[in-house]
């Protein structure tokens, strides 16, 4: 069963500003962000996220807290990590509630949905706020968050996760699974009792184990990843994210991106008419990745 979304909306604009970004030929749609504004949005980010979303192994101190690796996904960096807070306390706002994604629309200057999800299905979003995100909303490597360079916080925190959406998308795209794998999921969301997870965690057990870790509420697994690139070629986003996603990877982790020979950029067709946190993340509303 597809469980409520309230948190969907913000899924492409989490990973824009976790890093998505890079020159565009055609003019970006939105608000410019400056440089500045990024800073203040990042260090907001760094108040006080959920502390099960990192591992128990210390790697960098940011603040009067000190970090593991991240291990989360895309909710753990809009909702459990507060990036729409972060957005909104960066605008003046008053502290959102959790998934309200007025904060970032202001920011955008766009609407992050072209279609909400529901119950039985996931969001569309709108292709323009990928396109904003990675020419708008991305530091240089040696900009400073709170006494870090950004290229160490994506070192020794983040990089797990990028590098794992990378690996995602090659596994599909390489193998030409995108067609047969929409196809076998959008079928299988028919179900009457469809649990997303439990799909993706079955029909992907084997796949990218360098990233497999127990999947307990807390930790984004590589089936999750998959899952999302599924969602977002069936909502015709992947090649405009993927696009954004080698732009970081060039930039903050070259050596590994070089070394992965990533496939050439397709274009989506249109859309169809490590150590175990103690704890959960609470179970909000959202998609079987996340999204």
């Amino acid at each position: 069963m597809h469980r409520p979304t309230a948190l969907v909306p913000c899924l492409l604009l989490a990973l824009c500003l976790a890093g998505f970004s890079g020159e565009t030929k055609q003019p970006a749609p939105g608000n410019p962000v400056p440089s500045s504004a990024l800073v203040s949005i990042y260090r907001h980010w760094f108040d006080s996220p959920y502390e099960y979303m990192f591992d128990g192994n210390a790697r960098l101190t940011v603040g009067q807290r000190t970090y593991g690796e991240f291990m989360a996904g895309i909710s753990g960096i809009m909702n459990y990590g507060g990036l729409g807070e972060a957005v909104a306390l960066h605008l003046g706002k008053p502290k959102p509630s959790f998934g309200d994604i007025r904060a970032m629309e202001q920011l955008s200057g766009l609407k992050i949905y072209i279609r909400q999800a529901s119950t039985r299905d996931f969001g569309r979003f709108n292709p323009k706020i990928v396109r904003w995100g990675y020419a708008n909303l991305i530091p240089d490597p040696a900009t400073t968050v709170m006494g870090h360079r950004c290229q160490d916080l994506y070192d020794k925190l983040f990089a797990r996760f990028f590098r794992m959406m990378a690996e995602s998308y090659v596994y599909l795209q390489r193998g030409g699974l995108f067609p047969t794998e929409q196809r076998a999921y959008l079928t299988a969301m028919k179900r009457k009792r469809f649990d997303g997870i439990a799909y993706l965690q079955q029909r992907f057990a084997a796949r990218l184990q360098g990233y497999s870790v127990p999947q307990n509420g807390s930790q984004f697994t590589p089936q999750m990843a998959i899952g999302f690139w599924i969602r977002r070629h069936t909502d015709g986003t992947a090649a405009e994210l993927w696009k954004g996603l080698g732009l970081l990877l060039a930039r903050y982790d070259s050596g590994w991106w070089s070394g992965l020979q990533a496939p050439t950029l397709q274009a989506s067709p249109p859309p169809p008419s490590r150590k175990n946190p103690p704890k959960k993340l609470k179970s909000p509303p959202q998609g079987p990745d996340g999204a």
